[in-house]
């Protein structure tokens, strides 16, 4: 979970648009991305168009948008992968 967590603090420095809340122990991460769609298409997106599952930051009742909640708990290579999808589509979303 710690070198997931790594991997994120690592890869964001290449996308100062996104923001990782700090962590405060427990199985996931939390992402603030940028604003330039809803939380829900966000997360469809990454669902259909990438095959990366995140949760909404809605269902944890974080009341800022958009938000994602990742889980750190995959297989490290498993985990940077997805994430590597992430950071492609919200680079690909800010870049338009």
């Amino acid at each position: 979970m710690k070198r997931n967590y790594q991997f994120i603090r690592d890869t964001l420095k290449e996308i100062p648009e996104c923001e990782l809340y700090g962590a405060q122990g427990g199985w996931y991460a939390i992402l603030k991305l940028p604003a330039v769609q809803k939380e829900e298409d966000w997360v469809m997106d990454f669902l259909k168009l990438d095959q990366v599952f995140v949760h909404p930051g809605y269902f944890f009742d974080f009341p800022q948008e958009p938000c994602i909640v990742l889980s750190l708990l995959p297989a490290e290579h498993v985990f940077q992968d997805g994430f590597t999808r992430i950071k492609r589509r919200v680079v690909s979303q800010v870049a338009t």
